[in-house]
This record gives structure tokens, C-alpha cells and sequence, in this order.
């Protein structure tokens, strides 16, 4: 997987072993990849200068990325059915929460709660100010 400057027809990140999602921030300063072996990278999308390498304690992959509005927090739901929360200065992880389904997708809703949709067809609604509050 390349991510590329396309005006600039210049490759910025190459991420030898592929990735399982692709998430940026809101003003696309920034960008999240999970890698299949159980890790979140986190880079500058102008340079491609990483900021953060996130390691996900049990492995398991991650099928879903999203950063809260404010951009401090890195939000991933995975197979096993687990929503974890990062702080990114600091990696940090801050929050997990249990499913019994596994997660396929992520988003933050402009009322500031995060829709979790699960692989049973169903979707989970939190509000990510709980999710993020340093514990």
C-alpha cells in the first residue's frame, strides 16, 4: 500500500506489509493505517513523518480507524469485537469496550457520538467525549 501527494506525483509512505484500513483526520494533516499483524501507524500525510506506532496488545486485527474531531484520540474497532482508544501524543491507550459482534466500520457523527456498525448487521452508538476522557 503507497500513499501519494498526487499534485506532487510524489510518494509519501509505503507500507510494506499492506493494511487492513486507512483512516485521516478531518483536515487531512494526518493519516492511521493498521497493519495485518497487529499495529496502528500513525503519519504526517505532507511528508509521510511518523508520529506514532501503536502496538495492539492481543494482535488481532483491526477492521476499522477513526480520529475523534479534535485529533488527539485514534479510535479502532477490530475482529475480536473490541472498540479501543488512543491517545496520540502520549499512545496512551485510554478506553476498550466489548462487542459481541466484530466491527466492520467507524464514524464520528457531527453531534460528537461514534456509530460502530458490526458484522451481525447491527450499529452501537456512543458518545466519544466518554471514550475520551483521561481515566
Amino acid at each position: 500500500v503507497c500513499v501519494w501527494d498526487v499534485p506532487e506525483k510524489k510518494r509519501l509512505v509505503t507500507i510494506p506489509h499492506g493494511a487492513t484500513c486507512l483512516a485521516f483526520d478531518r483536515e487531512c494533516r494526518r493519516f492511521a493505517y493498521s497493519g495485518p499483524d497487529g499495529w496502528i501507524g500513525i503519519h504526517q500525510t505532507d511528508d509521510g513523518e511518523p508520529l506514532a506506532d501503536i502496538d495492539i496488545p492481543d494482535d488481532q486485527p483491526i477492521n476499522a480507524l477513526v480520529f475523534t474531531d479534535d485529533g488527539n484520540h485514534i479510535i479502532a474497532g477490530g475482529s475480536g469485537g473490541l472498540i479501543r482508544v488512543w491517545r496520540i501524543d502520549s499512545e496512551e491507550l485510554l478506553t476498550v469496550r466489548q462487542f459481541r459482534s466484530a466491527i466492520e466500520y467507524l464514524l464520528i457523527r457531527p453531534d460528537g457520538n461514534l456509530l460502530v456498525a458490526h458484522q451481525n448487521g447491527t450499529v452501537s452508538e456512543l458518545p466519544v467525549q466518554r471514550l475520551t476522557d483521561d481515566q
